[in-house]
């Protein structure tokens, strides 16, 4: 984002996409990359980016469920059925002029953080339905330092999109000060893994009484279930004010880092002078 302020136009496309997201053929003339470019120049104030298929936000909660439901072959829906952002970082485009208000934070689902600062700002975020792109899967290795950052991460997104979700614009950055709001958001996520934990602890029951191939994916079950009742009392121990904390340090550095990117626009427009002049 420095780079496109240093060199670019005072309004340039910038678009970002992962190394394992691969963009589906459309049957437009126009490049998925060209239809992105030009949605963030007509609008400056939007974000958006293309339908991504697979799961490529996929936490390593959200991971161990899905293996649960795979083992046991339930059909239960233990996951949101929505996305919270409509976009990600997998795949996202998004115009320089808007660049400069936050940088991207150093914790967790970094993407849809940084979104939802610019949501709570009032920009305008959505797909484009003529980009579609497709995430390459990995294996997933399941370990509890993982899931501690991750949850670290969530617990930062879940306080901000939460506010945005149930409060008034204005109302937003008075709760995201106030200690007793990040107390019910950590609260909620207890809940949440509570939740997970019954299901999961539900499926158990059946396998004890099944086939061989199916106790050994009843030791998996087991194994998952073990690591979510520690990731359990980890987010149970989070403090509340610590992560509050933590957010305020990420929104005094977005001070800092407008000064940078004001800077590089400054650089811009000496080298345009310069040049011209030679």
């Amino acid at each position: 984002m420095v780079l496109a302020n240093l060199i670019g136009e005072q309004s340039s496309p910038i678009v970002m996409i992962d190394d394992d997201i691969v963009i589906l053929p459309h049957a437009r003339s126009a490049s998925a990359f060209d239809t992105l470019e030009q949605d963030v120049l007509d609008n400056p104030r939007l974000l958006t980016g293309g339908t991504l298929k697979g799961s490529p936000d996929e936490s390593s909660v959200e991971t161990a469920i899905r293996m649960m439901c795979h083992f046991t072959r339930s059909r239960k829906h233990l996951l949101p059925s929505e996305s919270p952002m409509p976009v990600s970082g997998g795949l996202l485009a998004f115009n320089s002029a808007c660049s400069y208000l936050y940088p991207f934070p150093r914790w967790y689902n970094e993407d849809w953080a940084w979104l939802a600062q610019y949501q709570a700002r009032g920009y305008s975020i959505r797909v484009e339905p003529l980009v579609v792109a497709k995430h390459i899967s990995s294996r997933k290795n399941l370990s509890l330092t993982t899931i501690k950052r991750e949850q670290d991460g969530e617990l930062l997104f879940e306080a901000v999109h939460w506010a945005i979700k149930n409060y008034s614009r204005t109302y937003v950055d008075r709760a995201l000060k106030l200690p007793a709001y990040w107390e019910d958001v950590a609260r909620e996520e207890v809940i949440y893994l509570d939740h997970i934990i019954e299901l999961v602890s539900a499926m158990e029951i059946p396998l004890s009484k099944a086939s061989l191939k199916d106790c050994q994916h009843g030791t998996g079950v087991r194994q998952v279930l073990r690591l979510l009742k520690r990731t359990k009392s980890y987010v149970a121990s989070i403090k509340p004010a610590a992560m509050m904390r933590r957010y305020g340090r990420y929104l005094e550095g977005a001070k800092r880092w407008r000064c940078l990117i004001q800077t590089a626009k400054q650089c811009n427009t000496d080298l345009g002078l310069i040049v011209g002049r030679v």
